[in-house]
């Protein structure tokens, strides 16, 4: 039996419409994982409660291995408990279905994807022809619009 009780959210969400699928297929791998307390599917995506943060990093490494996701850590719950800060923390993982052919919008120009890779992705402007490679920290810096 399982414990209810649980220091990690995982959120998985689709960062774009062909995302989706690949966060079913990835909850449905980690739902029997042990430390996972619960797998919930909501409007969103996916929520995965997870015993502890340790576990719960993993499960989102794995994703960053495997997948184009983009992850944002927060806090809920902070309180203090014998003189400690306690707060359960939040990994909103964001995957990304892309593909060479792909269209994207960066800063109002669009341009189409040539190779889209863990750590970099190739774009060709659509107007001049330019090739530009960039990391994908980089990339999410100028926040594409995926279409």
């Amino acid at each position: 039996m399982r414990s209810r009780s649980y220091e990690a959210i995982v959120q998985l969400r689709a960062g774009n419409p062909r995302g989706r699928v690949l966060v079913t297929e990835i909850a449905s791998r980690f739902r029997e994982l042990e430390g996972v307390v619960e797998v919930k599917e909501v409007a969103e995506g996916v929520d995965i409660y997870v015993a502890d943060r340790a576990t719960a990093l993993r499960l989102v490494k794995e994703v960053e291995s495997n997948y184009v996701a983009r992850v944002v850590t927060t806090w809920e719950d902070s309180r203090i408990r014998a003189g400690r800060r306690k707060s359960k923390a939040v990994f909103s993982v964001r995957v990304y279905s892309v593909t060479s052919g792909d269209s994207v919008e960066v800063r109002g120009r669009e341009y189409t994807v040539e190779r889209f890779r863990r750590s970099s992705v190739t774009l060709v402007d659509r107007e001049s022809g330019e090739r530009v490679t960039l990391s994908l920290k980089d990339f999410w810096k100028l926040e594409p619009n995926l279409k």
